[in-house]
């Protein structure tokens, strides 16, 4: 029924697009499928193998496999459960059924486990968003008992625990000394290892010796590390900071547009807004836009960048021009659906005008298929901006029906905390007076009333805001 619903709205042909353009969410072929609950645990693994390398899978068929998982679990070997969990993992699908299975076999999961299957099975449940005490409480004394032999790990370990929200300051001031011990050796891990400690806020006196050391001669460091660095420097509030972000800029000056443009993505992935790097990126890729090439390939997502680090309040208009560039109109039809949601997301950000958007919002319309169920739960947020002025044109108002009746489940743990709760902010993070853990994150999944105005810089630098609208991540 869904198939036949998408399939009799907004068509690719309508639009001048090619046929591929609308090719992507349900060639998964659902019908192969139809006898799941008969598949034995090996059988059923392969299968979600299978249905992984679909770009957006069948919801349906993802939960038809969750509900077969949960019923047999204990059919399943460990490595097997690893399996389907990372599986389901990546394409950014939970449910009850999953979380449930996990919490029954995660005893067994942790018998005399390997370093691998500890740092795996946290990192799995991070993004899976299964923030239950009952799943991550038993892994973490096997996390301490590992700690001195995971030193690869030391990153992953530190993101999983700040994304599920635990305070285990012994395990953290663990995994710190042994980012201290092996600095040396780690190199680039060492770094990122840093970055990590100050989402979570915790000090340890040689990391930050290090650190500062770092700060002072970072000239050995690519662009991206040098940018963890940063991070780091700025959450801590260390002097050094103000020189790192200068010499930053000065290399993104002198960088090509793509360069540039990958330096963006970085800022947003430690969520960092430095608007003195920002600005010198923008002005290495404003000439980019020019280049067929580079708006192709890098021009849709260097917009949603500077969108999501807050340029448009600094040069709206340049942003505007970027958009109305005589290459970047004249590609538009060859950009991909996940290229056409990086405009349209950018322009809801960035509060550009509808008439600028509304091409790549009706064109997104025909070629949402090819995104990922992440892209489509992104996809609706968008929708339910532009949902007004969408329904002032008939292409577009077509276009945002179909796409709002898209079924995107949205992964468990959000919720939206309201002014009255919020306590305090520390870090990246802030307390809500019901005693729960909250991540600032840069992805807008959930947005939090105007009125919330964090006081702390730290807070500042760390969040990424659609104007006064902060985004966060809670656990229910």
């Amino acid at each position: 029924l869904a198939q036949e619903m998408l399939r009799s709205r907004v068509r690719p042909a309508e639009h001048g697009l090619p046929r591929w353009a609308g090719r992507g969410a349900f060639e998964c072929p659902s019908q192969r499928f139809g006898d799941i609950h008969k598949l034995d645990a090996e059988a059923l693994v392969n299968v979600l193998h299978e249905i992984k390398t679909y770009r957006a899978p069948d919801v349906v068929v993802l939960s038809t496999i969750a509900e077969r998982f949960h019923q047999n679990v204990e059919e399943f070997f460990p490595p097997q459960v690893m399996s389907v969990m990372r599986n389901f993992a990546e394409v950014r699908f939970c449910d009850p059924y999953i979380e449930a299975a996990v919490i029954g076999r995660v005893d067994d999961m942790m018998m005399s486990p390997t370093p691998w299957r500890v740092r795996t099975f946290l990192h799995s449940l991070a993004s899976l968003r299964v923030s239950s005490e009952e799943a991550w409480a038993p892994v973490l004394p096997h996390a301490r008992e590992h700690a001195t032999n995971v030193k690869r790990y030391i990153p992953t370990l530190l993101e999983s625990l700040h994304d599920l929200g635990v305070r285990d300051d012994e395990l953290v001031a663990m995994l710190a000394t042994q980012a201290h011990v092996y600095a040396a050796d780690l190199g680039p891990i060492f770094v990122e290892s840093a970055e990590r400690l100050s989402r979570i806020g915790h000090r340890n006196d040689k990391v930050m010796q290090r650190v500062v050391q770092l700060g002072q001669q970072h000239y050995d460091l690519t662009v991206h590390q040098t940018i963890a660095l940063l991070a780091t420097l700025r959450r801590f509030k260390f002097s050094e900071a103000e020189a790192c972000a200068t010499s930053v800029a000065k290399r993104v000056e002198l960088m090509t547009p793509a360069e540039a443009c990958s330096a963006l993505q970085a800022l947003c992935r430690y969520s960092l807004r430095e608007q003195i790097v920002v600005a010198a990126a923008a002005q290495a890729i404003e000439g980019g836009f020019q280049d067929p090439d580079f708006v192709r390939k890098n021009g849709p997502n260097a917009l949603l960048a500077l969108a999501s680090l807050g340029f448009a309040e600094v040069d709206k208009p340049l942003l505007e021009g970027m958009v109305q560039s005589k290459e970047f109109v004249a590609r538009r039809k060859e950009f991909s659906g996940p290229a056409h949601l990086a405009v349209c997301e950018a322009a809801a950000l960035a509060k550009l005008d509808w008439v600028l958007v509304s091409p790549f919002f009706e064109l997104l319309g025909a070629t949402f298929p090819q995104l990922s169920l992440d892209g489509r739960r992104r996809m609706k947020k968008v929708c339910a901006v532009f949902s007004g002025q969408a329904a002032k044109s008939a292409a577009s108002g077509e276009a945002c029906e179909a796409m709002m009746q898209i079924w995107s489940p949205a992964l468990p743990s959000f919720r939206v905390v309201d002014h009255d709760e919020v306590e305090e902010f520390l870090g990246e993070t802030l307390f809500v007076r019901s005693g729960q853990l909250i991540r600032v994150t840069s992805h807008h999944d959930v947005f939090v009333d105007g009125g919330i105005k964090p006081q702390s810089s730290l807070v500042d630098e760390a969040l990424s805001a659609v104007g006064k609208q902060v985004v966060v991540q809670a656990s229910v």
